[in-house]
């Protein structure tokens, strides 16, 4: 498994009004931050330009996808690896 470096992050909320997502890049060490995020449930998706991972439903995805809560006045953190070969 290795860090996701440049990498395109995107954070929908579930089941909001609103499913417009926000994104993100990764910087060099494969960190990545969305700030003033309402509490709610989230789905966060991490897809790098070339990754071909794991099959599911006869199609290969092209990133990694992790669902997380964002509580009040707390800080939410996560760690996502793309698999290697």
């Amino acid at each position: 498994m290795e860090q996701v470096q440049a990498s395109i992050v995107s954070l929908m909320r579930d089941g909001g009004a609103s499913n417009e997502p926000a994104f993100a890049l990764t910087d060099g060490s494969g960190k990545f931050t969305f700030k003033d995020v309402p509490v709610g449930r989230y789905t966060i998706r991490v897809e790098r330009k070339n990754f071909v991972g794991p099959e599911i439903n006869e199609a290969y995805t092209t990133g990694v996808v992790k669902n997380i809560a964002v509580e009040k006045d707390k800080t939410t953190s996560t760690e996502m690896f793309l698999p290697t070969a």
